[in-house]
């Protein structure tokens, strides 16, 4: 055993600490935790017991309670007890225990600790919190976990009222959207801002539905969640389709009071639900650190765009300009139609495919593979400029856009390398 692992009443730091004490009258919980520090395996009443019977310090007058606590840990049995019983309702299997005081039980523990040092000392709330959490443990059979928690149950110990934080629920899967007139996630009226008016018919949004909404209906249900935050892998424009495997998202279900779901019943009711508009699939548990690699990925989308040009005389070097995307960076400034909640700046974005698929009159079908981030539309109609070059640019007559569709976001899980 190691000299720091053991606990001796004859330790210099231990009676550096004891030596200054100036007769507070505390339990062994609260002597122990002075030096709470030294020594590893001693419970830190442990700790206050060997000093008494070592006689470093008189034991605490029959009838009278601890200075600093009150008592306090005479009543971890009961907090356990309360702590179990407000969360009777809720399906957890990891918990931590968390702690409010009355200002003056840590005004009288900063007051010892000025006295004696904190240096060797362990707070009140860390040994509350754990010796509760042990007690919970023995009685529920579940386990404590600081890090990622189910719940988090906070007790007030003056009044033994619990609030209790509950951990959100993450689940992965890939979307299909196949109605033009929906949103990705909630967007609030423009003109009330989400507090609903005329405009908006009272709802609050700009559209009725979004894919979020749709996406998160059945879960909200069967989790009895509280509410959802929709976390996408990027966003298609409202008017454009999300083809092939789908783009990858995570739901947050917030406040969850279950956290057990058959992820393939969910999957195939809101299939059934939202036929013909939206369809999710893979689905399966996630964390918040695929939250953050979600919403940072920079993966390639392969785009299907439908555009008329100007003039028919154009279509004749429409194939050489097409390839002709692919030589150089785009610069592109924000596009008119975002400028009013993007930054208006000029970014460099990289086509890495482009096909013309058919060929009608003045009108054509083109493939495209770019970079996370690159405007197609703009890519084709050069928005008065912005980008440059365009295929507008390029042919010398205007492009006027029909139809994009999103065909497949390359995150890795499609086999195919650059190009098309």
């Amino acid at each position: 055993m190691s000299e720091d692992s053991q606990f001796s009443e004859d330790d210099p730091r231990v009676l550096s600490v004891i030596g200054n004490l100036r007769g507070y009258k505390l339990c062994d919980h609260c002597l122990g935790r002075l030096v709470g520090k030294i020594g590893h395996g001693y419970t830190n009443d442990l700790r206050g017991r060997i000093l008494r019977d070592a006689k470093v310090l008189p034991e605490l007058p029959e009838g009278e309670t601890c200075w600093l606590c009150e008592g306090l840990f005479e009543r971890t049995d009961e907090m356990a007890a309360a702590v179990l019983s407000r969360l009777e309702q809720l399906e957890w299997n990891k918990f931590s225990i968390g702690s409010r005081y009355d200002p003056s039980i840590i005004e009288r523990e900063e007051i010892v600790w000025a006295e004696c040092g904190a240096q060797h000392a362990e707070p009140i709330k860390s040994e509350v919190n754990r010796e509760v959490g042990k007690r919970v443990e023995a009685l529920s059979g579940k386990e404590v976990d600081l890090v990622n928690p189910d719940v988090r149950a906070i007790i007030d110990v003056d009044f033994l009222a619990i609030d209790v934080e509950i951990s959100p629920l993450f689940i992965y899967g890939r979307y299909r959207k196949l109605d033009r007139s929906i949103p990705q996630t909630k967007w609030p009226c423009r003109k009330c801002r989400g507090k609903g008016c005329e405009r908006c018919g009272f709802t609050g949004k700009m559209y009725p539905e979004s894919v979020e909404e749709l996406v998160a209906r059945e879960f909200i249900s069967a989790a009895e969640a509280e509410g959802s935050s929709f976390h996408g892998m990027g966003r298609e424009d409202i008017d454009a389709q999300m083809l092939g495997s789908g783009r990858p998202f995570v739901l947050e279900l917030k406040s969850p009071r279950k956290r057990t779901l058959d992820l393939v019943l969910l999957g195939e009711a809101t299939n059934r639900a939202n036929s013909g508009r939206v369809e999710i699939s893979d689905l399966r548990m996630s964390s918040k650190e695929e939250v953050r690699s979600i919403k940072g990925s920079r993966a390639q989308k392969s785009y299907m765009v439908s555009v008329e040009l100007d003039e028919e005389k154009a279509r004749a070097k429409l194939i050489e300009v097409i390839r002709l995307l692919t030589q150089s960076p785009i610069e592109q400034r924000t596009p008119n139609r975002v400028n009013h909640r993007r930054a208006d700046k000029v970014r460099l974005q990289r086509v890495y495919g482009a096909e013309l698929e058919g060929l009608e009159g003045r009108r054509a079908t083109i493939r495209v593979r770019a970079a996370a981030g690159t405007y197609i539309k703009e890519l084709m109609h050069g928005d008065d400029g912005r980008t440059h070059p365009s295929l507008s640019e390029l042919l010398e007559t205007g492009v006027r856009v029909l139809q994009l569709d999103v065909m497949e976001i390359h995150d890795g899980s499609d086999s195919d390398g650059e190009g098309i």
